[in-house]
Order: structure tokens, then sequence, then C-alpha cells
């Protein structure tokens, strides 16, 4: 089938995504490239579309893990070629003090 202008077909999604939020995340991720891609290189632009998919299947912020699960995630953060920031470049470790530490517990 043949589409024209603007339509998208999507045929397939990632398995773990629920067929009602496929709709929303295309649309986040062409709003994004049409506002912020005008005009970039077409790897780029696949590579900023790869980081936008990895960020929305991410883990959030108090989704449950069991220790196992945990222990998997940062094995294979670790053996990736990034480990401290995420695929858009935001840090994922940071680095603290025990001083900043202490100071953010208002034990000094």
């Amino acid at each position: 089938m043949r589409l024209s202008g603007r339509t998208v077909a999507i045929k397939a999604t990632p398995a773990d995504l629920p067929a009602s939020e496929a709709r929303n995340m295309l649309a986040e991720i062409l709003e994004t490239v049409d506002a912020e891609k005008k005009g970039s290189a077409r790897k780029a632009l696949r590579d900023d579309i790869a980081a936008s998919l990895a960020c929305h299947a991410a883990i959030k912020v108090n989704m449950p893990l069991a220790p196992e699960k945990m222990r998997w995630l940062i094995d294979r953060l670790l053996n990736t070629s990034s480990p401290t920031t995420c695929p858009h470049g935001r840090p994922v470790i940071l680095r603290l003090a025990t001083r900043d530490i202490l100071r953010g517990f208002h034990r000094i």
C-alpha cells in the first residue's frame, strides 16, 4: 500500500509497547524531529530517533525491580561505550564526594 503526504503507517512496534501508546510515541518522536532536526544528516536523524526510542523503553522512576534485574542492568550498563550517560547525553551515574553526601543529610 502506498501512502502519500505526511501519512505514516505503523507496521510493527516493540513487543512490550502497548498498542495504545504506539501512536503517541511516534507522534512525539516526529514532533521532536520536525522541531529540532530539520536539515540534519540522515545518520544523525536515525541516531536521534534511536535515542528517543531507547528513552521511551527505559525503566522509569519508582518502577519496582528484583535485585537480579538490578544487577543485570548495571552489568549491561557498564559494558556500554558510554556507561555514564543516557542516549541523549544526560548523566545516569553521578560521583558525589562523601562530604557532599554528609552535607545532604545534614551531618556536617
